[in-house]
């Protein structure tokens, strides 16, 4: 592995957790199907985006749940509301940008991103700051 490909699997493992890291680093080594894809991902989404320090990680989870949002990737969604955490957003702030996307990506979207919101964030243990946002 090289240096690109182990800065990518740091800020993957950093921002989802070591599984993730450790997941998309068997991934990178196998032949099979979807493993060049996995490797794209590793260099140009991890290293390249994410470990760009022109904006900070937390400013980016902002950018990508938005973007994410108004695409409607409920899966996608899922794993960056988790990095978003982890990015030091907070649950409150996670409503706020959920009900900013309804003004702009529509209330169908905003609806998908809260449902994959509460699903992701109550998976983390986070239930109860769920029912006192306000």
């Amino acid at each position: 592995m090289n240096e690109k490909q182990k800065l990518g699997v740091k800020i993957a493992a950093e921002m989802l957790g070591e599984e993730a890291g450790e997941s998309i680093e068997g991934a990178i080594n196998a032949k099979h199907f979807g493993a060049k894809l996995s490797n794209i991902a590793l260099n140009q989404v991890f290293a390249e985006r994410w470990g760009n320090t022109t904006i900070d990680r937390r400013s980016r989870s902002l950018v990508t749940l938005g973007i994410l949002m108004a695409l409607r990737q409920y899966n996608e969604l899922r794993y960056h509301f988790k990095a978003a955490v982890n990015h030091g957003l907070t649950v409150a702030e996670i409503e706020e940008i959920i009900l900013q996307g309804a003004a702009y990506a529509g209330y169908p979207a905003a609806s998908l991103a809260s449902r994959a919101a509460r699903d992701e964030l109550e998976s983390m243990g986070l239930g109860a700051q769920l029912e006192n946002v306000a």
